[in-house]
């Protein structure tokens, strides 16, 4: 159960990164210039905050701060890949008889 959960929030992810690759490219071709959507746009596009919280560490909040400029398809293509990696189906041991 665990495993077809992974993998559809896997294929879900990946999906948003193709999408946000390809409007990126078209973006892209538009401005002549590379353009890619960083986290920070694309969590206020869909109306949650992306605002650096303030927190005890100042590590703590520029790690955020990063992680929010790094671009959306880059990070859910590597989010989706882990989370299809993980969730893929165990293999079969060769040798085995079957009765």
């Amino acid at each position: 159960m665990i495993r077809f959960v992974l993998r559809g929030l896997g294929a879900i992810l990946l999906a948003a990164a193709l999408v946000y690759a390809v409007a990126d490219i078209a973006r892209s071709l538009a401005d002549e210039a590379v353009v890619l959507t960083p986290l920070s746009q694309a969590l206020t596009g869909f109306g949650l905050p992306a605002a650096v919280p303030e927190g005890p560490s100042p590590v703590a909040t520029d790690l955020i701060a990063r992680v929010l400029g790094w671009p959306v398809s880059v990070i859910s293509g590597v989010l989706a890949l882990l989370l299809l990696a993980v969730g893929r189906p165990a293999r079969r041991r060769a040798g085995k008889l079957s009765s």
